[in-house]
């Protein structure tokens, strides 16, 4: 056993003073439990199909909640747990043994913490009239009995083992807590306001962003104002084409005249002619 015991603390990394879970099963063949007197900060050591016989110099682990040697020849000798002093055992594993009598189980009523006791398989089971009335009358503390408790009701899960999970989901809820408010924290600290990166003043670089978007929207606002005005105004007002066409007509009216004033002046002869007729035509109107 002390060189199973070895080669755990060898995979595992820890000294024997560190250790609070300890497997040895199928690992050695040992008739009695020697070489666990360092492991004083166990708290679960199994023991397994190991060729136990007895039980005596068990080493005292104050600590130890749960224990477990199934399949082994243990066939009394149970007082020697008493005498380890194992005050904080709640969960014993004695199945698969060679327990046969209800007297060989009374040293366990000793242990004031011990809730769950499997049997299963030892003799006792059905050599004792009641068996399951026997053992919780017998050992007050007991809850569970070969995975039952007093009703014969089967515990799905191992409640020791939800307990500790439990415990477990607390202790990481609180964790992330703590990581959540410390994350909140660090992004507290990160953010800057925008502009301060580039070394502005606090919240510069915002109102210059606001402003700037509030001239876009109203040079739109202007935009769509002198579109609509524009439109007005070409259906109020005759547009500067039309104006020029009637400008360029009285033009040619004008220029037409002059031409004819010119040709009056440079034929003499044409315009004393002109002159008679309009004397005949006057008077032609007065007779």
């Amino acid at each position: 056993m002390e060189e199973a015991v070895q080669e755990a603390c060898a995979r595992s990394g820890e000294d024997p003073e560190e250790v609070e879970c300890l497997f040895l099963d199928n690992l050695c063949k040992s008739q009695t439990v020697k070489g666990l007197d360092k492991f004083v900060n166990c708290r679960e050591l199994s023991l397994g199909n190991i060729a136990l016989k007895s039980l005596e110099g068990f080493p005292k682990l104050s600590l130890l909640e749960t224990l477990k040697l199934s399949d082994n020849h243990i066939t009394g000798g149970l007082e020697h747990l008493v005498n380890a002093g194992l005050n904080q055992l709640q969960e014993l594993d004695l199945s698969g043994n060679k327990i046969s009598s209800l007297d060989d189980l009374k040293p366990l009523a000793k242990l004031t913490s011990l809730r769950s006791l499997d049997l299963y398989g030892c003799p006792v089971g059905e050599k004792t009239p009641e068996y399951r009335k026997a053992v919780f009358g017998l050992i007050e503390t007991l809850e569970y009995l070969d995975n039952a408790d007093i009703g014969g009701v089967e515990l799905v899960d191992d409640e020791f083992d939800e307990e500790d999970e439990d415990e477990e989901d607390d202790l990481g809820e609180e964790e992330d807590e703590n990581e959540g408010e410390e994350d909140e924290d660090d992004e507290d600290e990160n953010d800057v306001p925008a502009g301060e990166e580039d070394g502005g003043a606090p919240g510069e670089y915002d109102e210059e962003e606001e402003d700037g978007e509030e001239d876009e929207e109203e040079e739109y606002e202007d935009e769509e104002g002198e579109g609509e005005l524009g439109t007005e105004h070409l259906l109020r007002n005759p547009t500067a084409e039309d104006d020029e066409g009637d400008d360029f007509e009285a033009d040619e009216d004008d220029e037409e005249e002059e031409e004819d004033f010119d040709e009056e002046e440079d034929n003499p002869a044409k315009r004393q002619r002109d002159d008679e007729e309009e004397d005949d035509d006057e008077e032609e109107d007065e007779n």
